[in-house]
């Protein structure tokens, strides 16, 4: 049996000057770093993706503000074949809400949670056994604004994550700077608001992304409005998130910028890429009380970091660079944490990465 490392890249296809096709297949090579394509999906906006854990089915939101008619994005659900590297649809269905950005699916792959950005609004999709998607089975409308008028004059749910039991889901509003907290009901289908476990951020904060650490103690958030990091320890009995600090960008480039946010898997470093500055940072997690230290600020390999994920391995990071049309692939040293540029590669406005070890 052999081991191939696969990412699959996301992408805006009607970005100004996009030539993207859809969905990007590529390999990374395990001694080297290096990507080399290997394929592509005709797909439209699929800027965000999720794939199933045992890696036989991928999904993708398609971020519109109108499907069919309604103020409405799209989801679609395809069929993975690991030997041909190939992609097959099997079908789309309404996202309930304009302008998706973020598709997660549950540890069991049996559901999956779709944020929309635009109508700030939440739908749970269940996952028939064939893979494709089944209508929406609950739909969730958050209400409200924020301190700017700009970017907070409604709701926008930018994203959802799992704590480690996942039992409880934590959607996080870009325009209500807030944690919103939800237990789920897997055999009604129905997902409860968990009032207790709510955790208001910083007026103008705009939470976007948010990890939790294999250990599940702690909860980093990274913050896009301001460019913080929340970090918070968690209490999994209770669901409440408990700040132990708030760590501003070290950049000199003020502004909204904060997009994606990953923990190394052994838990001693934590990355967050910087669209203001084009950079990857990263601080290290202090083990017991998980503070954070700021280390260092790569450079990305190109404008605007919008997503970037670490192989399985923990010895690669591969970063999408959305308006300079590449991806780059870092060495990551271990013991430091700090990154070594491998190589830059072409790819048509990339929003997502996602990566994944086969066993073919």
């Amino acid at each position: 049996m052999t081991e191939r490392t696969i990412v699959f890249i996301g992408t805006y296809t009607s970005a100004k000057n996009s030539k993207s096709q859809g969905i990007y297949i590529h390999e990374l090579d395990a001694s080297t770093g290096s990507l080399s394509l290997k394929g592509a999906c005709d797909a439209q906006e699929p800027s965000y993706l999720a794939l199933n854990k045992a890696q036989t089915h991928l999904y993708a939101v398609n971020e519109f503000a109108s499907y069919e008619g309604a103020s409405s994005g799209a989801v679609s659900a395809f069929e993975f074949n690991g030997k041909s590297l190939e992609l097959k649809f099997l079908n789309s269905k309404p996202s309930g809400g304009s302008y998706p950005c973020h598709i997660l699916l549950d540890a069991d792959g049996k559901y999956a949670f779709v944020s929309n950005y635009g109508g700030g609004s939440l739908s749970v999709f269940p996952v028939n056994s064939d893979g494709s998607l089944a209508d929406c089975c609950h739909f969730i409308q958050h209400e409200g604004k924020g301190s700017d008028p700009k970017r907070q004059e409604g709701p926008h749910t930018h994203s959802t994550c799992f704590d480690t039991s996942n039992q409880r889901l934590f959607a996080l509003d870009l325009g209500l700077d807030s944690l919103i907290a939800y237990t789920f009901d897997s055999n009604g289908n129905r997902l409860s608001l968990d009032p207790k476990a709510l955790y208001d951020a910083a007026p103008g904060s705009g939470p976007r992304h948010c990890e939790f650490s294999a250990n599940g103690k702690f909860c980093y958030c990274a913050n896009e409005l301001n460019s913080t990091i929340s970090a918070f320890s968690y209490d999994s009995d209770s669901g409440r998130l408990s700040l132990i600090g708030t760590y501003p960008s070290p950049s000199s480039s003020f502004g909204a910028g904060y997009a994606d946010i990953h923990t190394f898997p052994s838990g001693n470093f934590l990355y967050v890429s910087d669209r203001k500055s084009n950079s990857i940072i990263c601080y290290h997690i202090e083990e017991n009380t998980g503070m954070l230290a700021f280390s260092c600020a790569f450079p990305s390999g190109g404008k605007t970091p919008r997503s970037f994920a670490i192989d399985p391995s923990g010895n690669f990071l591969v970063v999408a660079n959305q308006d300079s049309d590449c991806l780059a692939s870092f060495n990551i040293d271990k013991e430091s944490g700090s990154l070594a540029k491998l190589g830059e590669y072409y790819s048509p406005a990339p929003a997502c990465v996602k990566i994944c070890l086969l066993s073919v």
